[in-house]
Parts: structure tokens; sequence; C-alpha cells
């Protein structure tokens, strides 16, 4: 019906309604959050060149623009170079090399075709490297650099090669100081053996631009075996003991020393010589040997300049070893030598004993003699031998030490005495100035000596062995012995104390033992009178009855009143 409205809508089902509209697109995005999120950006090129105009310099700029011609010029004009004195002699020091810029002397007459000694310069076969200084205008360098933005400019490093001969030739150290337009590079010779090959060497040092270097020729005369002006050998104290040949001559480091100390350097005409790491070797696992006091690349001996390489020893345990030390000095044969190092455990070669000052005949080269062996004394005591008499009571010996004042000192401890059969003798270590005693111990400097004395007791009729025993600090204890025979009597005890009581003792005993006991009876005797003739003054009564018995007594002995 016209003009009425429709009734509600129709229920559906679900699998019957129509689908939702799709959603609407979404916005596009910019193109600089497309670039933003463009998994490889693009590299924004530079706008191109105004007409007429340059291109904008700065960081987008591709290199360095080569520098003018006249400003490279004129930084070539002002360049020098000169050798400079590392070695100690001033036969080529401060020699002129270049100046204004290009090669002075016999080094602007030097070519390639044709090195030799009247032409050129050239290095004879004990010079290892030649040092160089040179200087230039930093302002004009500053210059150079400044065309393309860059900075301050500065020279590449020189290169050098070789032809002929046996160099293999290296540019090392090169310095240079932008601000002063000064600098500094070694050339090392790296001769590889040979008998006086000659090499022609050439450097060539960039200045401005690429095929703006400048060349510089000369010689070197290399050779090989064995060094005739190098000096080696181990340190001692404040001296340097060479050894015999460059091969070595053989020394032992004693169980006090932890090191060894080796030194090396050049006479003249020997100026400069590169050695290289040394390499130490042991014969035993147990003694340790380390290379301390060089770097790994080796060194520089130069004239007048001595260099020491320490050996650093470590001993786990008691033992002697062969040590050995290489020392390359390329093109030279290796310095080589080898010794003795003991770690401890055996005789000190420095010690003597003897029974008499300066003598040996107890203990010589740290070695007990025959006749004092500990086991032969107590053979003889067994046998009813002696060696010190009965009528002695005290030894002395001699203890000395006949090293080298330049090796370490000997250290002693304190004596011990060991006596085999104590109920013969007693033995003690005297004490005193310049004694060794059993509390203490001493150090014995190479011609240094002690006094060590003995005193005996005896307390029976016998004989008994009496062992000496040093302790030695890292070496091993020296013992010797004696034989004391005793004849005194039987030993009684007085006090705290043992003492041996002979007939003359008991003499001397006696005869104070009356003096002593007559001593007081007379002081009684006269206090007795003192205190009589005091009381004889008051009154026969205050005399007791007592003192006047023994005043009667007194006067029919006829003593003195």
């Amino acid at each position: 019906m016209a003009g009425q409205s429709m009734g509600p809508t129709r229920w559906r089902p679900p699998w019957r309604r129509p689908p939702p509209p799709p959603p609407p697109p979404p916005p596009t995005q910019t193109w600089r959050k497309a670039a933003r999120q463009s998994p490889a950006p693009t590299r924004r090129r530079h706008p191109p060149p105004r007409r007429g105009g340059r291109r904008p310099r700065g960081r987008h700029t591709r290199g360095r623009a080569p520098p003018p011609a006249d400003v490279a010029a004129a930084l070539r004009a002002t360049y020098a170079l000169s050798i400079v004195d590392d070695a100690g002699l001033q036969r080529f020091a401060g020699t002129s090399v270049v100046s204004g810029g290009a090669p002075v002397g016999a080094w602007a007459t030097c070519v390639p075709t044709n090195v030799s000694a009247a032409s050129c310069f050239v290095e004879e076969v004990y010079q290892s490297q030649v040092s160089f200084v040179f200087s230039y205008n930093a302002t004009l360098a500053a210059g150079v650099g400044g065309a393309g933005g860059e900075g301050p400019a500065t020279p590449a490093a020189p290169t050098v090669t070789a032809s002929g001969g046996d160099a293999v030739p290296v540019v090392k150290h090169y310095t240079v100081d932008a601000a002063t337009g000064k600098g500094s590079f070694t050339v090392l010779y790296a001769c590889t053996g040979g008998h006086d090959s000659l090499s022609v060497l050439q450097l060539s040092i960039p200045l401005g631009g690429a095929d703006d270097a400048l060349s510089l020729t000369w010689g070197k005369v290399c050779s090989g075996g064995p060094h005739r002006y190098l000096e080696w050998g181990y340190v001692a104290g404040e001296a340097v003991v060479p050894f015999a040949s460059p091969t070595g001559a053989a020394y032992t480091s004693t169980p006090l020393e932890q090191t060894t100390v080796l030194s090396l350097g050049l006479r003249p005409p020997a100026e400069t010589l590169g050695f290289g790491f040394p390499t130490v070797n042991s014969s035993d696992a147990t003694v340790g040997v380390a290379v301390r006091g060089v770097s790994k690349a080796g060194g520089t001996l130069a004239l007048d300049q001595r260099v020491t390489i320490t050996l650093l020893y470590t001993c786990a345990g008691r033992a002697s070893a062969t040590i050995g030390v290489s020392v390359p000095i390329p093109p030279w044969d290796p310095l080589t030598a080898s010794w003795e190092k003991d770690c401890g455990g055996g005789a000190p070669s420095g010690l003597s004993v003897g029974s008499s000052s300066g003598a040996n005949d107890v203990v010589a080269a740290g070695v007990v003699s025959p006749a004092f062996d500990p086991s032969a004394a107590v053979r003889l005591a067994a046998a009813g031998r002696y060696t010190v008499s009965a009528n002695a009571s005290t030894s002395t010996f001699y203890v000395g030490n006949g090293a080298d004042p330049s090796l370490p000192a000997l250290h002693l401890d304190g004596v011990a005495l060991t006596v085999t059969d104590p109920a013969v003798v007693r033995v003690t270590v005297l004490g005193g100035a310049g004694l060794l005693t059993a509390r203490g111990g001493a150090e014995l400097v190479g011609g240094d000596a002690r006094r060590l004395k003995l005193r005996y007791v005896c307390l029976a009729r016998g004989v008994s062995a009496v062992i000496v025993t040093t302790p030695l600090l890292r070496y091993a204890n020296v013992e010797w012995g004696v034989v004391k025979a005793c004849e005194a009597a039987p030993a009684r005890r007085v006090g705290f104390s043992w003492r041996s009581v002979s007939g003359v003792e008991d003499g001397i005993a006696a005869l104070l033992a009356v003096g002593v006991l007559g001593g007081v009876c007379l002081f009684q005797r006269r206090r007795r009178r003192a205190a009589a003739a005091a009381g004889g003054g008051g009154g026969a009564s205050a005399v007791s009855p007592r003192i006047k018995y023994q005043l009667a007594a007194d006067d029919e002995e006829g003593l003195p009143q």
C-alpha cells in the first residue's frame, strides 16, 4: 500500500548474509618515508656544477687534486737530506746528501751502472745500516695539501731496492713531523752472507706527485765469517770477562748466582751491527734458563755503546747443567758459548780449611782430605788411636774462601758438633772476634777467612771422634773429623756442670778450704776480744763467766792480750 512503511527486515541466518564490504585502501606513502624504509638506500648525488663554475669542494670530492707544478717544485727545492751519526763516529756524520732538492757530492755523480768507491758512497763490510735525517718547508707542504682540502701534506716513506750482491735492504723507523717539516729514517742492509760482494742500492724519495721522486744510488759491500771487531763476554762484578774466542770460553755459574749477564760491544772500524734474539738451552730439564733484557726483534750494536743480555736461571732442585747460548749477527757467523750452571748440592770450590793459617790440609776446594774424613775418624776412635792428644784442651781451624773476590760470597751457617762418645769428652765452640760460632753463621767473600776454635773437657779416660759440620747455603755441607784422647780421672758433678778433677786440682781445692777455715776462726777470735775489752770498762759484773773462762784460757796459752 502506498504511503505505508515496510515492515522490519527479515531475519537471515549467518550463512545466508552477504559478505561485508572490503576495507578502504591505505593512504599513499611519501617518497621520504619510502626512502627510509627502502632496504638499499640510494646515495644522493651532488648536484651538477653550475655553468661557468667549479664542482664544490668537500668530503664528496673523490681524491685530492694534484698540486700545481710551481708549488711542487718550490717544495722540492726546500728538501735537504744528510747522514746522521748513529754509530759514535764522525766519519760520515753530517755528510750532506741532498741540498736544495738535488743530490750533492758523490751522490750526484753516482749512477747505477758504475758504482765504485771512487765515484760513489760505498759502505764497507762492518756497517749494517745507515741513518738519514731530512727537512723541508712545512708551510709549502701545507699549501700543497690544502689544494685538495685534506690538510697538511707529509712526504711518503721512501723505498729502497738492491741489485747484485747479498744485501736485502729495507727502510725502517720512518718518522716525520708535519708541523716542523723534519724527519728521519734508517736503511737496514740485511746482508744474507757472501764474501765481499757488492750490492747496488737505489733509494726513491717521493716529493709532491707520484712521478716527482728523488732517486739516490750508492753501494754496500757484504761479507761473512767470524766478526773480527766484536767483543763479548760475561759480567763479573764491575768488569767484563771476555770469552777467549767468538765460539766461547767456559766458566761456572755458582749456586748463589741467579743470573748471568752477557756483554757485547764493537771496536773500530766497525760502526754498527744488528743482532737477533738469542737462543739458549740447558742440558738438564731441572735447570731452566730464559732470556731477559732484549726484545724479540733483537737490537743494534753501536760503537762505544755496549749491549747487555741477561740470562735468568730457575733451579727446580740440586743439579748441574751445561748452558748454551747463540746470538745471531747476520751476515756474520753467530756468537756461541757454553758454561756450567751449578744449582747447588756440590762442593764449594773456593772453601778451604786448615789446621794453621793459610793451610788447606783439612779441606781443599771443598773436598775433605782423607786424614780428616769423618768415617776415618770413627774408625780411628774404634781402634783406640787419636789425632788430638790428651794434653790439648783446644783446637783451632782456619776456614777461608779462596775464590775470586768478584764471585758471590760463601754463606756459612752455625757450626754443628757431633761427639761419638759423649761420656769421654765434652766439646764446645768458643766465641769471640773473628771466630765462627755455633749460633750464628758468617759470610766469606773471596780472600776472607775465619777461625773456628774448639774446647775439650775430658770426662773419662778414653778416645772419642768429634765430627765438625759447616752448613753452606746452596752447597753440600762440609764435614771433617778429629779424634780426641782423654786420660782424666772420673768426673764429679759440681753445681749444674761437669768438671774434670785431677790430683793438682784436688790439692788446690784443699789449700783453698784450709785457708778459708783459718780466716773464719781468726775473725771470730778477734771479735770476742773486742767484745771483752768493751765489757771490762763497765765493771766485773758486766763480763759473763764464759768470756772470763775463754780469757783465762788465752792467758794460759800465752796469747797476747
